[in-house]
């Protein structure tokens, strides 16, 4: 509703939006539900967490950038 809200104040398709408001807001819950972006925040996070602990690794010496696969 705040992303709809932005582009009518910023004049972003504000007739269009206005027009097909529900039509917009369904489509764009059918595609960002909570639950996809909550396993996509937690696969980033591991993402990152691993990447971290690769270069936390490297820069010990501990193992080479050939001997991590990311």
């Amino acid at each position: 509703m705040e992303t709809i809200r932005i582009c009518k104040d910023r004049n972003v398709l504000r007739e269009y939006l206005s027009q097909r408001e529900k039509e917009v807001v369904s489509i764009m819950m059918s595609l960002f539900d909570e639950e996809q972006i909550m396993k996509l925040f937690i696969r980033i996070e591991r993402h990152d967490a691993d990447r971290e602990t690769a270069e936390r690794l490297i820069k010990k010496g501990k193992m080479t950038f050939e001997d991590i696969a990311f």
